[in-house]
């Protein structure tokens, strides 16, 4: 490939991120190996003969497909076995076309799969360039709270799984328990400071706002350092995700502090029998603490068929408040998904999408697209379905795993509440059973049995 076409290739793949704030004694250099960075394989297809539409490339034919390794952010490795914490959409590779309007020509990009190359520092000279080591994949992600946890998996070199689990790791920190403009460490892979590791330093400036602990701080903010490690006295309290507009020449750096990977780390251990550093509920209690994990419980299990024993997948599990019928939490799903999807629709078009398009994307006709266009979505709401887009629980609704698990990762539960289980699979009887939530994080409901008709 061109070296132009390859920066402009690069230009395309940056993800907005977050960067760097200097670290003295706030990272012993011997951890500096748990702070990984993540690339990406991705597809490169070169297109001709298509048509544009609202600056949106349609059809075309592939003139040219190569490979290409992409730098996604970084990551922090977070146990021994293995773990990565890092962001959503550093693990997410959206796929992309850019448009070269002077050539007639398009490039798009893909990712060839969901995993991620792990690239480490030597720990005997964390100054060079960190080498290729190992594959992660996904474990579990909640895209809501951008973060999600990987597992290293394979060597990258030869392709055989791991056996040897001895892996640098930083520990998790409480994000609540820092004091105001302390110092604190940013270690990451910002674009601007080349290939190696860069540590820099900033303030803790609190937190976003009362429904928001998201932390802020006046890091530097470059591309690269997404997903990395925010640090204090040692220990991970947060991965750096975003950074806000410049207003006068200055802006903020965003952490997500790591209280909001309880529930992928949950997972990890549950479903996959990972031994997950635990996040102390004293953490989650905090007053500061504005997410669900505070007083929401995620719960848990597996799905056995009675007569043989064998775990069922692809099941529909549904719990609700006891005070509504199972008919009423029905009629209010329909409902949430019709508005989700108007408001998709909407959001599209005001992005300037073709109408065509979003039919196809949607699988609609151009008619249903017209039509959505025209609905205002908070007249025809109703009062629960606005309760519930503002954060009252109704309901929280999964499907069973290849495994037969199901896990309300992106959906807790409040705890100490009265609730009702449903589960629907074709072929199976209707399960429906009360259920109370406990004061705990994780709610194991153990083996839910169903029985085939």
């Amino acid at each position: 490939m061109r070296n132009g076409s390859c920066l402009a290739l690069a230009a395309v793949i940056a993800v907005t991120l977050l960067s760097p704030c200097t670290l003295h004694s706030q990272v012993d250099p011997s951890l500096l190996p748990a702070t990984v960075s993540l690339r990406q394989e991705v597809i490169v297809e070169t297109l001709r003969n298509f048509a544009v539409q609202n600056d949106q490339v349609i059809g075309g034919d592939v003139v040219k497909r190569e490979m290409s390794i992409v730098d996604m952010g970084s990551g922090t490795l977070i146990s021994r076995s293995g773990l990565i914490l890092t962001n959503y959409h550093v693990w997410q590779f959206k796929t992309t076309v850019r448009l070269d309007k002077e050539n007639r020509v398009a490039y798009r990009l893909k990712a060839a799969t969901a995993d991620m190359l792990v690239y480490m520092l030597d720990s005997a000279n964390v100054f060079k360039e960190p080498k290729k080591k190992y594959v992660a994949k996904l474990v579990a992600g909640d895209e809501d709270k951008d973060v999600v946890v990987m597992r290293c998996t394979l060597d990258a070199t030869t392709g055989q799984d791991i056996v040897t689990r001895d892996f640098p790791y930083m520990k998790l920190g409480n994000p609540f328990a820092i004091p105001l403009n302390a110092r604190i460490g940013i270690v990451g892979y910002p674009g601007i400071g080349g290939k190696t590791v860069t540590m820099t330093e900033g303030k803790f400036l609190g937190y976003v706002g009362d429904d928001d602990c998201t932390v802020k701080t006046d890091a530097a903010i470059s591309f690269g350092n997404s997903g990395g490690s925010a640090v204090y006295e040692n220990s991970l309290f947060g991965v750096p995700t975003a950074v806000s507009a410049s207003k006068g020449g200055a802006s903020f750096g965003y952490i997500v502090p790591v209280t909001r990977a309880v529930g992928p780390l949950i997972a990890a251990a549950i479903r996959f029998g990972e031994q997950a550093p635990p996040i102390d509920r004293r953490w989650l209690a905090s007053d500061l603490n504005s997410d669900a994990s505070r007083d929401h419980v995620f719960v848990g299990g597996r799905l056995v068929a009675a007569q043989t024993n064998k775990v069922v997948p692809d099941a529909r599990v549904v719990i609700f408040r006891a005070d509504r019928t199972a008919e009423q939490i029905d009629a209010l799903h329909g409902e949430v998904r019709k508005l989700v999807l108007i408001s998709a629709i909407q959001k599209a078009l005001s992005a300037g999408k073709p109408v065509s398009q979003i039919a196809k994307t949607l699988e609609l006709d151009e008619d249903d697209v017209d039509a959505a266009s025209k609905v205002n979505v908070e007249r025809i709401a109703s009062d629960e379905a606005r309760r519930f887009f503002r954060g009252e629980f109704f309901f929280a609704s999964v499907n069973s795993s290849e495994e037969g698990f199901f896990f309300t990762l992106t959906d807790p539960v409040p705890k100490n509440r009265a609730m009702t289980l449903v589960v629907l699979k074709e072929g199976f009887r209707r399960v429906e059973r009360s259920l109370r939530t406990i004061d705990d994080v994780f709610q194991d409901l153990g083996a839910v049995t169903l029985y085939a008709y």
